[in-house]
């Protein structure tokens, strides 16, 4: 037997090693690949393609050892030398026959070395444009559609898309087509995870470092700058306010002027909160000379007026300027859609946080109001700010009227953060 064959059949035998006394259905499906092609693997009649041995790799955890195993066995099957041919070699095998050199011999060995590049350029294709040009549109279009949509069927929605892209990952890419990708499922990751902290589901927190990793990768701005303010965000709700600022903060000088604004809006409600109350104010001042005309892209929402309105409202709110406030809400209010649930929430939150020294029982009916129209469109970053106030009346003005409701309110809800 050819040597090739039986260096195929020893991998064959190592797939069944690895599969154990798993049924092939099951293990197919976990791995990734068809039922079929496990079996062909299994009784060595065809060599695996390298995306199904990086996928068995991943599964099993055995690093790379069936992707090198099977870049070997190609290798020996090609008369080419044991290890895998780099787009250099395959250049200088191919450009021998323009040399005039004739003999049978390298005649039979250009072939087989001409195959076994094209199989090899097959595999390593560029990612269909038409598949790259869907994730990036619908990477977009959660972006832009992220408030006017529930979250939690926006969730699978995101996951799915982001599977996609990691299987992609998982395949051969050109340079260029591995980067976007990687941006994409970056962008997916963050959404993952930006909607568990809205919703609260802390178990989808580890789709953020995933985030992380990839956005270190890709090296793209909008994308650091969008896992800085979810980080910000985070800490904030947290009750953790000074890293909220710092977090946000540090993001800035090198954040891309689509996110820039956001995240000096994430740091001055956090640093009011704080009560580092004149830094606020001038990182308010960054936050209102934000560009206009940016087109929407992946990651955080597009900043526009609306945003302004909503966080300038919360940063005086948590400053304690009732007469900056309130004409800010009422436009807000007057000019956001209706199906906006949780940017009018957030200003009618801001609205009844101002009013907490001043007006306990209009503070209370204001986060009653600021509860029903979350009620629409349940978020924990919402109710966790409605928290925050029932405490504080609590502690300021227990027998005010409506404090008592909202704790009943509050607490016929999902729970808060621990923090509060």
């Amino acid at each position: 037997m050819e040597p090739w064959k039986l260096e195929l059949a020893a991998l064959a035998r190592r797939v069944t090693e690895l599969r154990g006394s798993m049924p092939k259905t099951r293990f197919a499906e976990g791995a990734g690949i068809d039922r079929p092609a496990l079996i062909n693997m299994e009784s060595g009649v065809r060599l695996m393609s390298e995306t199904a041995a990086r996928k068995l790799d991943a599964y099993c955890g055995t690093g790379d050892e069936l992707t090198r195993w099977r870049s070997k066995v190609a290798a020996m099957k090609a008369g080419l030398p044991d290890r895998e041919v780099s787009p250099t070699d395959r250049r200088d095998l191919l450009r021998l026959g323009t040399l005039g050199v004739t003999t049978p011999a390298i005649a039979a060995a250009l072939d087989v070395a001409a195959r076994a590049s094209a199989a090899l350029a097959a595999e390593s294709a560029a990612v269909s444009p038409v598949k790259l040009a869907q994730l990036e549109g619908d990477a977009t279009a959660i972006a832009v559609r992220y408030w006017s949509t529930p979250l939690d069927e926006l969730l699978p929605v995101v996951l799915d898309r982001l599977s996609a892209a990691i299987t992609l990952l998982d395949s051969r890419l050109r340079l260029d087509d591995r980067t976007t990708v990687t941006r994409l499922a970056g962008t997916y990751a963050y959404y993952a995870s930006r909607i568990g902290g809205h919703i609260g589901r802390p178990e989808l927190a580890p789709f953020g470092a995933l985030a992380a990793q990839y956005a270190d990768q890709a090296n793209d701005p909008i994308l650091t700058g969008s896992i800085a303010g979810n980080r910000s965000c985070a800490a904030r709700e947290a009750g953790r306010f000074d890293e909220a600022a710092d977090i946000a903060g540090r993001a800035i000088p090198g954040a891309h002027p689509y996110v820039r604004p956001r995240l000096a809006a994430y740091q001055a409600v956090a640093l009011g909160a704080a009560g580092r109350h004149d830094e606020a104010l001038d990182v308010l001042r960054l936050m209102a000379g934000a560009p206009a005309g940016l087109p929407p892209a992946p990651g955080a929402g597009l900043w526009d007026e609306g945003e302004e309105l909503v966080y300038g409202s919360l940063t005086y709110a948590e400053i304690g300027r009732a007469a900056e406030v309130r004409p800010r809400v009422a436009e807000a209010l007057s000019g956001l859609p209706a199906e906006e649930f949780q940017a009018r929430a957030l200003v009618t939150f801001a609205g009844a946080q101002v009013l907490a020294v001043s007006d306990p029982g209009a503070a209370a009916a204001g986060g009653l109001e600021t509860l029903a129209l979350d009620a629409a469109w349940p978020t924990q970053s919402v109710r966790g700010r409605v928290a925050r106030l029932h405490r504080s009346l609590t502690l300021s003005a227990p027998d005010a009227d409506g404090v008592a409701e909202l704790g009943r309110a509050l607490a016929g809800g999902q729970p808060c953060p621990s923090w509060l």
